[in-house]
Protein backbone atom coordinates (compact mmCIF):
# COMPACT_ATOMS: atom_id res chain seq x y z
CA UNK A 1 0.00 0.00 0.00
CA UNK A 2 1.23 3.50 -0.85
CA UNK A 3 2.78 5.23 2.08
CA UNK A 4 1.93 8.92 2.38
CA UNK A 5 4.60 11.31 3.67
CA UNK A 6 3.39 14.07 6.33
CA UNK A 7 2.65 17.69 4.47
CA UNK A 8 5.19 20.02 5.00
CA UNK A 9 3.61 23.25 4.90
CA UNK A 10 3.71 26.07 3.14
CA UNK A 11 1.03 28.37 3.63
CA UNK A 12 1.37 30.63 1.50
CA UNK A 13 -2.16 32.00 0.83
CA UNK A 14 -3.19 34.99 -1.15
CA UNK A 15 -3.64 37.64 1.03
CA UNK A 16 -7.60 39.30 0.46
CA UNK A 17 -7.69 43.10 0.18
CA UNK A 18 -10.19 43.45 2.99
CA UNK A 19 -10.34 41.07 5.93
CA UNK A 20 -13.11 38.43 5.90
CA UNK A 21 -14.83 37.87 9.00
CA UNK A 22 -14.79 34.51 11.19
CA UNK A 23 -18.42 34.06 10.91
CA UNK A 24 -18.19 34.15 6.62
CA UNK A 25 -17.65 30.21 5.40
CA UNK A 26 -15.48 29.74 2.17
CA UNK A 27 -15.72 26.80 0.14
CA UNK A 28 -13.61 24.57 -1.94
CA UNK A 29 -12.61 21.11 -3.16
CA UNK A 30 -11.37 18.35 -1.42
CA UNK A 31 -9.48 14.83 -1.92
CA UNK A 32 -8.67 12.07 -0.45
CA UNK A 33 -6.22 9.30 0.30
CA UNK A 34 -6.38 6.61 2.45
CA UNK A 35 -3.67 4.74 4.01
CA UNK A 36 -5.52 1.74 6.80
CA UNK A 37 -6.51 4.16 9.59
CA UNK A 38 -5.15 6.97 8.81
CA UNK A 39 -6.38 9.79 5.70
CA UNK A 40 -4.47 12.65 3.84
CA UNK A 41 -6.78 15.11 3.53
CA UNK A 42 -6.00 17.98 0.65
CA UNK A 43 -8.17 20.99 0.79
CA UNK A 44 -8.37 23.59 -2.20
CA UNK A 45 -9.98 27.11 -1.55
CA UNK A 46 -8.77 28.61 -5.40
CA UNK A 47 -6.19 28.63 -7.64
CA UNK A 48 -3.27 28.42 -5.32
CA UNK A 49 -4.96 28.23 -1.84
CA UNK A 50 -3.92 24.87 -0.89
CA UNK A 51 -2.73 22.97 2.40
CA UNK A 52 -3.34 19.30 3.60
CA UNK A 53 -3.22 17.34 7.00
CA UNK A 54 -3.63 13.86 7.87
CA UNK A 55 -6.44 12.43 10.09
CA UNK A 56 -7.55 9.13 11.96
CA UNK A 57 -9.86 7.81 9.77
CA UNK A 58 -12.36 7.84 12.83
CA UNK A 59 -12.91 11.97 12.75
CA UNK A 60 -14.41 11.81 9.43
CA UNK A 61 -18.14 11.58 10.50
CA UNK A 62 -20.67 10.26 8.03
CA UNK A 63 -23.53 12.98 7.77
CA UNK A 64 -26.02 13.36 5.30
CA UNK A 65 -24.71 11.57 2.60
CA UNK A 66 -21.07 13.46 3.22
CA UNK A 67 -18.58 13.95 6.14
CA UNK A 68 -18.15 15.77 8.72
CA UNK A 69 -14.91 16.89 9.84
CA UNK A 70 -15.41 19.06 13.44
CA UNK A 71 -12.43 20.96 15.20
CA UNK A 72 -12.22 23.37 18.02
CA UNK A 73 -12.01 26.14 15.08
CA UNK A 74 -14.40 25.29 13.31
CA UNK A 75 -16.06 22.28 11.21
CA UNK A 76 -15.49 20.75 7.73
CA UNK A 77 -18.32 19.78 6.19
CA UNK A 78 -17.52 17.95 3.14
CA UNK A 79 -19.30 16.41 0.20
CA UNK A 80 -18.20 13.51 -2.02
CA UNK A 81 -17.36 9.75 -1.20
CA UNK A 82 -14.45 7.56 -1.35
CA UNK A 83 -13.91 4.73 -4.04
CA UNK A 84 -11.55 2.07 -2.26
CA UNK A 85 -9.29 4.31 -0.98
CA UNK A 86 -9.18 7.75 -2.83
CA UNK A 87 -12.04 10.06 -2.23
CA UNK A 88 -12.91 13.72 -3.75
CA UNK A 89 -15.19 16.33 -3.87
CA UNK A 90 -16.33 19.70 -2.61
CA UNK A 91 -16.47 21.36 0.72
CA UNK A 92 -17.72 24.10 3.08
CA UNK A 93 -15.95 25.57 5.85
CA UNK A 94 -17.77 26.91 9.12
CA UNK A 95 -15.45 28.74 11.60
CA UNK A 96 -16.26 28.53 15.32
CA UNK A 97 -16.69 32.06 16.12
CA UNK A 98 -16.18 31.33 19.78
CA UNK A 99 -12.64 30.23 19.02
CA UNK A 100 -12.43 33.17 16.58
CA UNK A 101 -13.09 35.42 19.89
CA UNK A 102 -10.53 33.69 21.64
CA UNK A 103 -7.94 34.14 18.90
CA UNK A 104 -8.11 37.84 18.42
CA UNK A 105 -8.21 38.31 22.31
CA UNK A 106 -5.00 36.72 22.71
CA UNK A 107 -3.63 38.82 20.12
CA UNK A 108 -3.96 36.12 17.18
CA UNK A 109 -7.08 38.50 14.71
CA UNK A 110 -7.75 35.78 12.22
CA UNK A 111 -9.31 35.20 8.92
CA UNK A 112 -10.92 33.11 7.82
CA UNK A 113 -8.74 30.82 5.76
CA UNK A 114 -6.83 30.99 8.53
CA UNK A 115 -9.30 29.78 11.02
CA UNK A 116 -9.68 26.74 8.50
CA UNK A 117 -5.55 26.69 8.69
CA UNK A 118 -6.26 26.19 12.69
CA UNK A 119 -9.00 23.99 12.38
CA UNK A 120 -7.05 22.02 9.45
CA UNK A 121 -4.26 21.46 11.79
CA UNK A 122 -6.28 20.94 15.02
CA UNK A 123 -5.02 24.03 17.01
CA UNK A 124 -6.98 24.36 20.43
CA UNK A 125 -7.02 27.14 22.54
CA UNK A 126 -5.32 25.04 25.31
CA UNK A 127 -2.36 24.48 22.98
CA UNK A 128 -2.08 28.50 21.86
CA UNK A 129 -1.89 29.25 25.77
CA UNK A 130 0.50 26.45 26.97
CA UNK A 131 2.90 27.52 23.93
CA UNK A 132 2.33 31.18 24.92
CA UNK A 133 3.52 30.10 28.30
CA UNK A 134 6.09 28.44 27.50
CA UNK A 135 6.94 32.03 25.79
CA UNK A 136 6.34 30.73 21.94
CA UNK A 137 3.26 32.34 20.74
CA UNK A 138 4.73 35.45 18.44
CA UNK A 139 3.02 34.45 15.88
CA UNK A 140 -0.25 32.64 14.30
CA UNK A 141 2.19 31.47 11.36
CA UNK A 142 4.71 30.17 14.10
CA UNK A 143 2.12 28.32 16.22
CA UNK A 144 1.05 26.46 12.77
CA UNK A 145 4.19 25.87 12.24
CA UNK A 146 4.37 24.30 15.65
CA UNK A 147 1.21 22.11 14.80
CA UNK A 148 2.30 21.28 11.40
CA UNK A 149 6.17 19.50 12.43
CA UNK A 150 5.07 18.27 15.89
CA UNK A 151 6.37 21.27 18.26
CA UNK A 152 4.39 20.78 21.28
CA UNK A 153 4.92 21.56 24.79
CA UNK A 154 6.12 18.27 26.14
CA UNK A 155 9.02 18.23 23.05
CA UNK A 156 9.80 22.14 24.35
CA UNK A 157 10.02 21.32 28.34
CA UNK A 158 11.80 18.03 27.71
CA UNK A 159 14.97 19.71 24.95
CA UNK A 160 14.96 22.49 28.19
CA UNK A 161 15.58 19.84 30.55
CA UNK A 162 18.01 18.72 28.53
CA UNK A 163 19.87 21.72 28.82
CA UNK A 164 18.40 23.83 26.08
CA UNK A 165 16.63 26.48 27.69
CA UNK A 166 17.43 29.11 25.01
CA UNK A 167 16.04 27.42 22.11
CA UNK A 168 14.48 29.50 19.51
CA UNK A 169 11.37 28.90 17.97
CA UNK A 170 12.84 28.33 14.40
CA UNK A 171 15.22 26.29 15.91
CA UNK A 172 12.83 24.27 17.50
CA UNK A 173 10.68 23.58 14.39
CA UNK A 174 14.49 22.48 12.79
CA UNK A 175 14.68 20.24 15.61
CA UNK A 176 11.66 18.59 14.57
CA UNK A 177 12.18 18.33 10.93
CA UNK A 178 15.98 16.82 11.26
CA UNK A 179 14.51 14.28 13.86
CA UNK A 180 16.81 15.95 16.93
CA UNK A 181 14.57 14.54 19.17
CA UNK A 182 14.94 14.50 23.34
CA UNK A 183 15.37 10.48 23.03
CA UNK A 184 18.27 11.35 20.58
CA UNK A 185 19.89 13.90 22.54
CA UNK A 186 20.05 11.61 25.41
CA UNK A 187 21.43 8.69 23.41
CA UNK A 188 24.24 11.16 22.46
CA UNK A 189 24.95 12.75 26.40
CA UNK A 190 25.30 8.96 27.18
CA UNK A 191 27.62 8.32 24.71
CA UNK A 192 29.78 10.98 26.14
CA UNK A 193 28.66 13.80 23.87
CA UNK A 194 26.82 15.83 27.07
CA UNK A 195 27.96 19.34 25.58
CA UNK A 196 26.70 19.43 21.96
CA UNK A 197 25.48 23.01 20.56
CA UNK A 198 21.96 23.25 18.76
CA UNK A 199 24.10 23.42 14.69
CA UNK A 200 26.06 20.41 16.04
CA UNK A 201 22.58 18.27 17.16
CA UNK A 202 21.03 19.26 13.68
CA UNK A 203 24.31 17.95 11.44
CA UNK A 204 24.67 15.26 13.94
CA UNK A 205 21.24 14.40 12.65
CA UNK A 206 21.88 15.11 8.74
CA UNK A 207 24.55 13.11 8.04
CA UNK A 208 24.21 10.40 10.39
CA UNK A 209 25.86 10.76 13.73
CA UNK A 210 23.99 8.62 16.08
CA UNK A 211 25.01 7.02 19.37
CA UNK A 212 25.58 3.44 17.85
CA UNK A 213 27.63 4.99 15.30
CA UNK A 214 29.78 6.19 18.36
CA UNK A 215 29.32 2.77 19.80
CA UNK A 216 30.73 1.34 16.69
CA UNK A 217 33.17 3.08 16.43
CA UNK A 218 34.22 2.18 20.16
CA UNK A 219 33.77 -1.36 19.18
CA UNK A 220 36.42 -0.75 15.91
CA UNK A 221 38.70 0.34 18.64
CA UNK A 222 38.67 4.08 17.63
CA UNK A 223 37.63 6.44 20.68
CA UNK A 224 37.20 10.27 21.80
CA UNK A 225 36.39 11.13 18.42
CA UNK A 226 35.75 14.82 18.59
CA UNK A 227 32.00 15.95 17.31
CA UNK A 228 33.79 17.38 14.10
CA UNK A 229 35.76 14.43 13.43
CA UNK A 230 32.14 12.30 13.88
CA UNK A 231 30.97 14.43 11.08
CA UNK A 232 33.73 14.12 9.07
CA UNK A 233 33.95 10.38 9.32
CA UNK A 234 30.74 10.49 8.51
CA UNK A 235 30.64 12.70 5.50
CA UNK A 236 33.30 10.42 4.05
CA UNK A 237 31.77 7.08 4.82
CA UNK A 238 34.87 6.04 7.20
CA UNK A 239 32.44 3.69 8.87
CA UNK A 240 33.19 0.51 11.52
CA UNK A 241 33.52 -1.68 9.07
CA UNK A 242 35.63 0.26 7.02
CA UNK A 243 38.21 0.66 9.75
CA UNK A 244 37.79 -2.94 10.77
CA UNK A 245 38.39 -4.08 7.26
CA UNK A 246 41.63 -2.18 7.23
CA UNK A 247 42.50 -3.56 10.43
CA UNK A 248 42.34 -7.11 9.02
CA UNK A 249 44.21 -6.23 6.02
CA UNK A 250 47.04 -4.91 8.09
CA UNK A 251 46.80 -1.35 9.42
CA UNK A 252 45.50 -1.26 12.80
CA UNK A 253 46.38 2.07 14.27
CA UNK A 254 45.69 4.39 11.50
CA UNK A 255 45.18 8.11 12.72
CA UNK A 256 41.69 10.02 12.26
CA UNK A 257 43.55 11.87 9.35
CA UNK A 258 44.91 8.92 7.81
CA UNK A 259 41.44 7.29 7.54
CA UNK A 260 39.70 9.99 6.32
CA UNK A 261 42.56 9.99 3.43
CA UNK A 262 42.31 6.74 2.75
CA UNK A 263 38.28 7.29 1.87
CA UNK A 264 38.59 9.93 0.18
CA UNK A 265 41.37 8.14 -2.20
CA UNK A 266 39.97 5.45 -2.38
CA UNK A 267 42.42 3.24 -0.89
CA UNK A 268 39.99 0.08 0.92
CA UNK A 269 40.32 -3.20 1.95
CA UNK A 270 39.76 -4.82 -1.51
CA UNK A 271 42.48 -2.55 -3.12
CA UNK A 272 45.01 -3.33 -0.54
CA UNK A 273 44.31 -7.11 -0.67
CA UNK A 274 44.61 -7.29 -4.54
CA UNK A 275 47.56 -5.69 -4.50
CA UNK A 276 49.09 -7.61 -1.56
CA UNK A 277 47.89 -10.43 -4.35
CA UNK A 278 50.00 -9.01 -6.68
CA UNK A 279 53.41 -9.12 -4.50
CA UNK A 280 52.73 -5.67 -3.10
CA UNK A 281 52.25 -6.96 0.87
CA UNK A 282 54.44 -4.25 2.51
CA UNK A 283 53.45 -1.20 1.36
CA UNK A 284 53.03 1.88 3.82
CA UNK A 285 50.00 4.00 4.20
CA UNK A 286 51.79 6.95 2.81
CA UNK A 287 52.58 4.86 -0.62
CA UNK A 288 48.93 3.23 -0.59
CA UNK A 289 47.71 6.60 -0.78
CA UNK A 290 50.03 7.42 -3.71
CA UNK A 291 49.21 4.75 -5.98
CA UNK A 292 45.92 5.71 -5.59
CA UNK A 293 46.40 9.36 -6.75
CA UNK A 294 48.62 8.33 -9.36
CA UNK A 295 46.23 5.29 -10.34
CA UNK A 296 48.61 2.42 -9.49
CA UNK A 297 45.93 -0.48 -10.23
CA UNK A 298 46.45 -4.17 -9.64
CA UNK A 299 45.27 -4.42 -13.24
CA UNK A 300 48.61 -1.99 -14.14
CA UNK A 301 50.84 -3.99 -12.29
CA UNK A 302 49.89 -7.22 -14.61
CA UNK A 303 49.91 -5.20 -17.46
CA UNK A 304 53.50 -4.28 -16.52
CA UNK A 305 54.11 -7.78 -16.10
CA UNK A 306 53.03 -9.24 -19.22
CA UNK A 307 55.74 -6.73 -20.75
CA UNK A 308 58.31 -8.27 -18.88
CA UNK A 309 58.59 -5.41 -16.04
CA UNK A 310 57.95 -7.56 -13.39
CA UNK A 311 59.11 -6.75 -9.37
CA UNK A 312 59.28 -3.08 -9.59
CA UNK A 313 59.59 -1.37 -6.64
CA UNK A 314 56.48 0.95 -5.28
CA UNK A 315 58.62 4.53 -6.11
CA UNK A 316 58.99 2.72 -9.61
CA UNK A 317 55.20 1.89 -10.01
CA UNK A 318 54.44 5.33 -9.12
CA UNK A 319 57.22 6.60 -11.71
CA UNK A 320 55.57 4.78 -14.59
CA UNK A 321 52.23 6.07 -13.68
CA UNK A 322 53.50 9.90 -13.56
CA UNK A 323 55.47 9.26 -16.80
CA UNK A 324 52.38 7.46 -18.56
CA UNK A 325 54.88 4.12 -19.59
Amino acid sequence: MKKHLWPVLALAFVALILPVSAEEQISGSWNAERDDDRIQLSLKLGQRNNFGFRIDAAELQPVNGGFELRREAGTFQLQGAFAAEHGGGTFVFMPNASFHSEMKRRGHDLDTKEMASAAGFDMTLAFVDEIDSLGYGESFGRLIEFRVHGVTPAFIREMQGLGYAEISSRRLVEFRIHGVTPDFVRGMQAAGYDEISENRLVEFRIHGVSPDFVQGMRDAGVENLSANRLVEFRIHGVSPDFITGLQNAGFKDLTANRLVEFRIHGVSPSYIEGLAEAGYSSLTAQELVEFRIHGVTVAFIEKLANQGDSGLTARELIGRRIHGR
